[in-house]
């Protein structure tokens, strides 16, 4: 005699919130698409809170929830968006950012962030 054993529908399970307008504005499917896959269901409050219940497989909730698409940083002129095989910018360098042709290993200059 064999019998099916099937998760309980309520207690396999864990809810957390997370309050977010651009989040609460993504259609359900695409923040599904985005997420790792302990998560099972999405649902939106109705009011006005943004708020958003992510509904995870497990006991417990994960300490950090990483959604969003992987942003793009071009390593020839370092902005984001696009990749180097694409750029049709000048190149920069990696560390002082300045657009010459000198190479990041041997530039002696301090560091600057152009961002």
């Amino acid at each position: 005699m064999f019998e099916t054993i099937k998760a309980h529908h309520t207690f396999n399970y864990s809810k957390g919130c997370v309050y977010n307008q651009d989040l609460y504005e993504f259609p359900d499917e695409e923040i599904l698409a985005m997420c790792p896959s302990s998560f099972q269901k999405v649902t939106k409050m109705r009011n006005s809170s943004n708020m958003v219940l992510l509904t995870f497989f497990g006991s417990t909730l994960p300490d950090r929830v990483d959604i969003g698409p992987i942003n793009l940083r071009c390593f020839s002129c370092y902005s984001y968006g696009h990749g180097k095989s694409s750029c049709k910018e000048a190149s920069r360098c990696g560390n002082c950012s300045v657009q010459d042709s000198h190479s990041e290993e041997h530039c002696n200059a301090a560091a600057y962030c152009f961002h």
